[in-house]
């Protein structure tokens, strides 16, 4: 019912909210200083409500503000009602007065929730997550709220649990999924632009499909509102719904409409990294954008570390490689970023190493912080390894650091992580058997898609291991989904296999029709992979053979790279019936790149051949044999070459084969089973002596024995052969 006032009391109650109606909250805290000794319970809340109403998030520093605090203190808590609570809670939060004795004494009184009614139980649910309170209590309210609904309260009460809600959750870790249901669905149409860009920053962190649904409904209802949107307001929607549905039509219009209106000078550091990061996730970057990032450039001292990486990430996603502003990313970027999250500063970093701009100064900083590992979440740590290996910049000890984290916490990493640091352990040489086989079990779960899949394998052969359980693994996964691959992915996947020898077994088919399908679309650099997989691993079918010539009709050598011309000669060399039916270009390309070239400095293993074999041979030869790696024929590097005996030396080290992960034995890499195939063809001997045997013998007298047994004893019986003898 009615509260009674005293008369006293009654009259300062209407001083106070005639000051409150004239927005004077001079005028409130005067009659507080006045007329305090009168004051009832309901006169002090009255006075501490219409304080922060009207002063909004300025705490009064004014002594009789402190006063009125003790004075609420100091009330008995047993007349207070539960609206007298809610809005006492909501009043202190608003003015974040957070170390006041009163703030612990209306928290207690909050961790009743069962008497407030939904409007009370929003209020004060918004309140007690500003003010910081624990997680047993937050889930106290948000438990009540979701019990008794949302009956009776407005937009912006709903609003401001959702939003509590959403924090809480970002600061708890709570996982109330409930409110997906019970707290998203309410009309957002009447609701004020500050309200719609509250709401959609709580859908951020609920995702669900009805916070998707709500997020896409508050952004048609935006779109046509955006004029009435401050520059804040403006790059909040836009970058919520670009973090949560940028796949929806509508957040294309909803993004580009908002940055159009967002002014191009003067905007905050985070409002400008907002929009940015918006228009690149929702790929519609567009010259005002870049106008905008431009005059930005002067003011990125001024930058939180979050808010540069961002804008950073954002120009690296939209392939803007501006020399100018990633010049200035790297003027500040060091000496923002010290203060930065182990998170922010592999933004950064993977930002220069996407548009391949090798910034000493970053990579330097992302490999000291590397060794406080534990600064970094698992995702930052991921995406800090792949940057620093992609530009060549990768430190050994940052690599050991990061190393003995994922041996410590193997299962702390997601697929995508796994897979991250997979590729960019091998891209840095940085090569461990042990920790590729934990990353290995990692990348391949339930979650993994084809891409990470493909990489995965690719990671494993480029690093010369192969695990037989976990390759069947990933072929039996890709069987039913090589329809959803990408042409590199495909390929990767086909070189991994054959390079390590390792069977395709039922992805065989699969994997051989979507490369056949998609080989006329390919680049040349898929078409080389494809071509040098399918003849390496003999897969190589009559219509697959003839949609690879139809190709290299339309392909010259001049669209590939020098490793892509050999192994597309490698390919005609094996592949074509005669040299009729190669197609002219990569004819007169073969015959150019057969004509004798300069050799290569030969390895101290080489010379010592070398030496041994001009003392040993009894053979009289016309031509000097080469001792250095040659390209025979322009497409396969020997070692030692006796054009006039047609017989090759081959010196056999670890880059020669591929290990088994566990037992570490030894399986022949396919490009040498390619290599033996061809020469074999051409009807040339192939001796291959292992290095290892080689460097096992010390003194010369030893080595020239071993060697006259494995190497000069096979060379004087094909001397014989061929009647040279």
């Amino acid at each position: 019912g009615a509260r009674c006032f005293s008369a006293a009391s009654a009259r300062a109650q209407q001083k106070i909210l005639d000051a409150a109606r004239r927005k004077d909250t001079d005028g409130i805290l005067a009659v507080v200083a006045t007329d305090l000794q009168s004051f009832e319970t309901p006169t002090g809340l009255t006075a501490l409500h219409r304080i922060a109403a009207v002063s909004g998030s300025r705490c009064p520093s004014l002594p009789a503000f402190q006063q009125l605090l003790n004075f609420l203190d100091q009330a008995d808590s047993r007349t207070w009602r539960p609206a007298d609570v809610a809005n006492c809670c909501w009043s202190l939060s608003a003015l974040r007065v957070k170390d006041h004795p009163l703030t612990s004494k209306v928290l207690t009184m909050c961790s009743k929730p069962a008497e407030f009614d939904p409007r009370e139980t929003a209020e004060t649910l918004a309140g007690v997550v500003r003010l910081g309170a624990d997680s047993e209590l937050v889930e106290q309210l948000a438990g009540h709220l979701l019990a008794v609904g949302l009956e009776g309260t407005n937009p912006v009460m709903r609003t401001n649990a959702v939003w509590a809600v959403a924090t809480a959750r970002v600061q708890h870790g709570l996982v109330l999924q409930a409110t997906d249901v019970r707290l998203l669905p309410w009309d957002v149409r009447p609701a004020s632009p500050q309200a719609l860009v509250m709401f959609a920053w709580a859908l951020v962190s609920q995702r669900g499909t009805v916070a998707k649904s709500q997020l896409a409904e508050i952004g048609r209802v935006s779109v046509p509102r955006l004029g009435e949107f401050s520059p804040r307001d403006l790059a909040s929607v836009a970058w919520a719904a670009s973090k949560v549905i940028p796949e929806q039509p509508g957040t294309t219009e909803l993004v580009s409409r908002a940055a159009s209106l967002f002014p191009v000078s003067g905007s905050r550091g985070q409002d400008c990294a907002n929009i940015t990061w918006a228009v690149a996730s929702a790929s519609c970057f567009t010259a005002g954008d870049l106008l905008r990032v431009r005059n930005s450039v002067q003011e990125l001292h001024k930058f939180k570390p979050q808010e540069l990486a961002a804008l950073a990430w954002a120009m690296a996603t939209t392939s803007q490689v501006e020399p100018d502003i990633f010049a200035a990313f790297e003027k500040v970027g060091t000496d923002v970023l010290r203060k930065g999250s182990g998170f922010e500063v592999a933004t950064l970093a993977w930002a220069f190493a996407k548009v391949a701009v090798p910034s000493p100064s970053i990579m330097k900083l992302v490999n000291d912080r590397l060794l406080r590992v534990a600064d970094f979440d698992t995702r930052g740590m991921a995406n800090a390894v792949w940057a620093i290996a992609a530009v060549d910049m990768a430190r050994v000890d940052a690599l050991e650091a990061v190393a003995h984290r994922v041996r410590r916490e193997p299962n702390s990493l997601d697929h995508v992580e796994s897979t991250t640091l997979l590729v960019s352990f091998v891209r840095a040489q940085f090569v461990q058997p042990d920790l590729m086989g934990l990353l290995g079990v990692g990348a391949v779960v339930s979650q993994s898609g084809p891409q990470h899949l493909a990489n995965t394998v690719w990671a494993f052969a480029k690093a010369g291991l192969v695990d037989d359980a976990l390759f069947s693994k990933i072929a039996d996964r890709l069987q039913d989904c090589t329809e959803a691959m990408e042409a590199q992915h495909v390929c990767n996947v086909l070189w991994a296999f054959v390079t390590v020898g390792q069977p395709l077994g039922g992805l065989t088919e699969p994997l051989l029709g979507r490369i056949e399908s998609m080989l006329p679309d390919m680049i040349a650099t898929d078409v080389q992979a494809a071509a040098w997989g399918l003849t390496c691993g003999q897969l190589v079918s009559n219509s697959m053979r003839s949609a690879i010539f139809a190709v290299l009709h339309k392909k010259s050598p001049g669209d590939f790279e020098v490793v892509g011309q050999r192994q597309i000669g490698q390919w005609l060399a094996l592949e074509a019936d005669d040299e009729s039916s190669i197609p002219e270009a990569w004819r007169r390309w073969m015959v150019e790149a057969s004509r004798p070239s300069d050799s290569v400095r030969p390895s101290s293993t080489q010379f010592i051949l070398q030496r041994a074999i001009q003392k040993l041979l009894p053979i009289p030869l016309q031509d000097t044999p080469v001792f250095s790696e040659i390209l025979l024929g322009g497409l396969w590097l020997v070692d030692v070459a006796f054009p006039e005996l047609r017989t090759a030396v081959e010196i056999d080290g670890d880059q020669h084969y591929a290990r088994e992960l566990g037992t570490m034995k030894k399986r022949e890499l396919g490009s040498m089973g390619l290599k033996r195939r061809h020469l074999q063809r051409l009807e040339w001997v192939v001796i291959r002596v292992d290095v290892a045997d080689i460097e096992r013998h010390k003194t010369t007298q030893s080595r020239n024995k071993f060697l006259q047994q494995e190497v000069i004893a096979p060379l004087e019986v094909q001397a014989k052969a061929l009647g040279r003898m």
